[in-house]
């Protein structure tokens, strides 16, 4: 590989070169640099008075905070780096962006550049003395189809698909073909990317640089970018770098890093984004209307990632008449895997919940669409009217391992008083026998028959066919708290749900 290199580095007396740049800052093989990123002064982005949009808190696979970036309205960034356990100023290198799926090329100070992308936020640059003769050809809609450099001596040509995305390129050295390049696109992205060069002495194509794989969800938002490396001497492909991306509300949420080792992907870092914006990140769920037996409840979600919250609280008000259950209020199984719960009664019908963690927590995140948190269950005094009525969830406040502070707007949740009966029976001993163990339901019944499982408000939440015998349910995608278990004789069993 290195024969190959010198051979093409030799062109035009030894002042070209072809140059990958990984944007994500890892080092390639000899012959190549290190990516080309921006970087800003601490000065610049004193002088300007903006708004926040967000900060991406960079944390290792443990979970400890590293790097954080606050972005500005204005385009400015202020960065900074973990050091004793504080935040200290850092300057500023960003991720640079490719020029789209297009073969181009400039003048930059003394040096003629050929533009190559290779994905989203990669590309290859070959470059050369910019006194010396270029030649470029464009057909009519504008794409740059070839580029001959002092007289032949180096060439580039190029084509495109009817929406002037690349397909392919080729690097000729004095009439002989010597690399070319294939792309795919996906959401008009470059999807696959590979590039191969000839070897003289072998007379055959032999892997060159590297290999992209990469999958969309639209324009501009990646799902995972792969790159490769080849194996030397062969066409088989390394893993190299990998980056795997989760949103929430259309919003870069997390970016998780890998490195390839020993033919697998292992996490390197992962950043988080917060956004210092009012929008709600908060949702409710499961909140259905009160029935006859008095009893109500709904859960909270949030897709703020479980394994950067270090601390979080907030404040629920009932309205008059209403009676938090505590011994049914509780946080779901992947909350109370990590955090302890504390609830508070306060003045004017109010109770404070805080989490605190309960052990360092691995990277098993939770982000993307709200994630449910903790189930709130209520009861409501038998002489109150039927209507709507408003509870308040304020207050909401969480803190990241990184130090960032991210409030929450308050949430009212309406309740619908009916008074009409729950859709289940009265509780009585079932034939069949039911009991939990950890997160399994186990049902063990002397025939076979179908089982309904109910919220406590009456909502279905599960139904199944049950065999002779002992038959098990994963608990673990049903609630906490008060769950009703149905026969099909219509018998109804009570048991809660509590991990």
């Amino acid at each position: 590989m290195k024969k190959n290199f010198t051979r093409l580095t030799g062109v035009l007396i030894g002042l070209t070169c072809l140059c990958f740049y990984p944007l994500k800052g890892q080092r390639v093989e000899s012959g190549f640099v290190e990516s080309k990123k921006t970087h800003l002064s601490e000065s610049t982005v004193q002088l300007r008075a903006a708004t926040p949009i967000d900060s991406l808190i960079t944390y290792t696979p443990s979970g400890d905070p590293v790097k954080k970036r606050i972005r500005y309205d204005d385009g400015s960034n202020k960065c900074y780096m973990m050091a004793n356990n504080r935040w200290i100023d850092d300057e500023c290198v960003l991720n640079s962006v490719s020029t789209g799926s297009k073969l181009t090329f400039y003048i930059a100070g003394n040096q003629l550049r050929v533009h190559f992308p290779s994905s989203y936020d990669k590309f290859w640059e070959w470059y050369t003395s910019s006194d010396v003769k270029h030649v470029p050809e464009y057909d009519g809609r504008g794409n740059l189809t070839s580029l001959i450099i002092n007289d032949g001596q180096v060439a580039f040509y190029a084509t495109y698909d009817t929406n002037n995305n690349l397909i392919t390129w080729e690097q000729y050295e004095n009439s002989t073909l010597s690399i070319k390049a294939r792309y795919e696109h996906r959401h008009e992205m470059i999807s696959y990317f590979d590039c191969q060069s000839y070897n003289q002495s072998t007379n055959s194509w032999e892997s060159f640089i590297a290999k992209t794989v990469a999958t969309w969800m639209g324009v501009f938002q990646p799902i995972s970018v792969e790159t490769y490396k080849p194996v030397q001497g062969t066409l088989n492909w390394r893993y190299d770098t990998k980056n795997y991306y989760e949103y929430a509300d259309g919003r870069r949420a997390v970016d998780y890093e890998y490195i390839g080792y020993d033919n697998r992907w292992i996490l390197a870092q992962y950043t988080v984004s917060y956004p210092n914006s009012r929008t709600p990140q908060t949702d409710v769920g499961n909140n259905n209307p009160v029935g006859g037996n008095n009893q109500g409840g709904f859960d909270i979600g949030t897709p703020i990632p479980t394994d950067s919250i270090l601390n979080g609280s907030w404040v629920i008000q009932l309205p008059e008449g209403f009676t938090l259950d505590e011994n049914n209020t509780s946080l779901t199984i992947d909350f109370g895997d990590l955090f302890d719960l504390i609830i508070t009664k306060q003045e004017d019908n109010c109770w404070q919940f805080e989490i605190k963690p309960k052990t360092l927590r691995s990277a098993a995140l939770r982000a993307g669409e709200a994630t449910n948190m903790f189930h709130v269950a209520y009861t409501v005094d038998k002489g109150l009217e039927k209507g709507t009525y408003d509870i308040s969830v304020n207050s909401i406040l969480f803190e990241t391992k990184g130090g960032n502070l991210i409030p929450e707007p308050a949430i009212t949740v309406p309740v619908v008083l009916t008074r009409e009966s729950v859709a289940v029976e009265q509780i009585e001993s079932a034939g069949a026998t039911l009991w939990l163990t950890g997160r399994t339901l186990y049902i063990q019944s002397a025939k076979a028959d179908r089982i309904m499982i109910y919220s406590i408000t009456g909502n279905q939440l599960y139904e199944t066919a049950i065999e002779p015998g002992i038959n098990t349910v994963n608990a673990a995608n049903l609630p906490q708290g008060i769950l009703l278990v149905k026969a099909g004789s219509g018998r109804v069993t009570k048991v809660v749900n509590r991990k």
